[in-house]
């Protein structure tokens, strides 16, 4: 059963490539992807954030290959370390937002100050 499992995962993680691929080729398709802030075609720096993406996704799905067995086990220690990464690098961003979300509710006489939370 988790043979099956790996491998579905494994069809749908191909599936999420052809997309992102797509999405660098320049298919249409900003609706549905990232937001949907782009109705259209993605601009240059969200063509790259789809490129990095994929790299995630074959990280994850050497992850699940690994712990199903189809894949050999040194896998899971790569994607242990990029795990460790983008935790280390979401703190660094959630701090810095944290920061930024400070000085604009500190910030006095703004148009749009009823609109901030407290």
């Amino acid at each position: 059963m988790t043979h099956i499992a790996a491998n579905l995962y494994l069809l749908i993680i191909a599936a999420t490539i052809l997309f992102q691929l797509c999405l660098i080729a320049g298919a249409p398709w900003g609706r549905y992807t990232q937001g949907g802030q782009h109705e259209s075609k993605l601009p240059t720096q969200n063509r790259i954030s789809a490129a990095v993406s994929i790299f995630i996704v074959l990280a994850m799905a050497a992850a699940v290959t690994s712990a199903a067995g189809l894949w050999p086990r040194w896998t899971a220690w790569a994607v242990l370390a990029l795990q460790m990464l983008s935790t280390g690098m979401n703190w660094i961003a959630q701090r810095a937002l944290g920061v930024g979300t400070n000085h604009n509710r500190d910030a006095r006489a703004r148009p749009d100050r009823p609109l901030q939370l407290t």
